[in-house]
Order: structure tokens, then C-alpha cells, then sequence
């Protein structure tokens, strides 16, 4: 019991090596605002791609199509 009334009944100081719940907060949302930033690059690269590849697929066929219509004489 002496013992007892010796010890202090604060309690121990918060652990140095062990950051504070606002830094662990800010770090999440940085964390996931990089996240959604890498998700919106990686779709607008996407949609670049689809775009051009949409382009490519177009000029194609009207080339096609125009070499068909030059060449039409020689099929009949």
C-alpha cells in the first residue's frame, strides 16, 4: 500500500517514436487524395487512347471506302 500511494496517477507521457493522430490523419488523406489524382491521370490517359484509336479506326474506313468507290469499275 505504500507502494501504492509512492506512485503517480498521471498518466505517462505520450511515446515519442509514435506520431500524433493528426499526422496519421493527414497522412491517409494524402494518401488518398494521390490516389483519386493517379485514378483521374490514369482515366484521362485512357480516354486519350479510346479517342485516338477512334480517330485511327475512322479514317480508315473512309479510305476504305474511297478505294472501294475508285476500284468499283474494276469489279464489274
Amino acid at each position: 500500500e505504500a507502494q501504492r500511494a509512492q506512485r503517480p496517477l498521471r498518466r505517462p507521457p505520450a511515446r515519442p517514436d509514435r506520431p500524433s493522430a493528426a499526422r496519421a490523419v493527414r497522412a491517409a488523406d494524402e494518401a488518398r487524395h494521390r490516389r483519386a489524382r493517379e485514378h483521374r491521370r490514369a482515366a484521362l490517359r485512357q480516354a486519350r487512347r479510346r479517342a485516338r484509336d477512334h480517330r485511327r479506326a475512322r479514317t480508315r474506313a473512309r479510305r476504305q471506302l474511297n478505294f472501294d468507290r475508285r476500284k468499283r469499275h474494276q469489279w464489274l
